[in-house]
């Protein structure tokens, strides 16, 4: 089991989500040393075993399990400062882009965390016991198998196609699609135009009105892009180069260069 460093002095940042962070090298220690408290797995269910990789495990790798990985290192943490980031009482946020059968996965992951329901964050009747981790899924989700359950480990990350369907936000607390979905595609541009910033400021409207966040992925990764991005009203974007995470202002809309 890795051993996480010592976060006392991190300062938490809120609007990053580290996309792909188990394709990445040092996964969850590098996103954790970056403050980021949206941190993203993709998981396969085979053979019983949840592994935390982006392509299907064809072959097992036990260096590649969500436990080991993940969940083990984050409670002993938890069980060595009764927190991950002392700095804030908001929980940390893993992001389960589940690849394989939805309900089958679901169930596992259930079974994977019961050993540490101690620190993490659970909902009873949409009622919130907040903890130090959360867990949202992503991905592959079976709505009607979630909302079945009324004490629950987990929420589900909404889509577009899911803004105006009335899912309670302590169900569904953030809509995610992709940048150019959202907004269009724009080969080469690394700032999106007034006509998409307009745009997306209309979607937040819509998805704030809800109770909800707005997160975007696949996005133009440059510190001018993420603060137009903040600016128009979209609460987590998702990088893959995490030196871009930092609490600048956001810019206004009009500020642009």
């Amino acid at each position: 089991m890795k051993l996480l460093p010592n976060l006392n002095q991190v300062t938490p940042i809120f609007h990053v989500h580290a996309h792909n962070d188990n394709e990445q090298p040092n996964p969850l220690v590098r996103a954790l040393s970056h403050g980021v408290t949206y941190i993203e797995a993709d998981i396969w269910l085979k053979k019983g075993k949840l592994f935390a990789q982006h392509g299907r495990p064809y072959l097992t790798n036990s260096n590649k399990l969500f436990v080991n990985n993940y969940l083990a290192p984050l409670f002993d943490c938890f069980q060595r400062t009764g927190a991950i980031f002392k700095n804030t009482s908001a929980p940390l946020t893993l992001v389960l882009d589940i690849k394989s059968d939805a309900v089958e996965t679901y169930h596992a992951i259930l079974q994977e965390l019961k050993p540490y329901q101690s620190m993490l964050t659970r909902w009873v009747d949409n009622k919130k016991i907040t903890n130090s981790v959360s867990i949202l899924l992503s991905g592959h989700r079976s709505f009607e198998t979630v909302t079945a359950d009324k004490n629950r480990w987990v929420q589900l990350d909404g889509r577009m196609s899911d803004i105006g369907k009335n899912y309670h936000p302590e169900l569904v607390p953030m809509i995610s699609d992709k940048y150019s979905k959202v907004a269009g595609w724009r080969p080469f541009a690394k700032t999106p135009n007034e006509k998409q910033l307009r745009l997306l400021k209309e979607v937040a409207d819509k998805i704030h009105s809800e109770g909800k966040l707005f997160r975007l992925w696949k996005i133009p990764e440059n510190r001018e892009a993420i603060q137009l991005f903040r600016a128009s009203g979209v609460d987590v974007v998702s990088l893959d180069d995490l030196s871009l995470a930092v609490n600048d202002r956001p810019l206004a809309v009009n500020d642009r260069r």
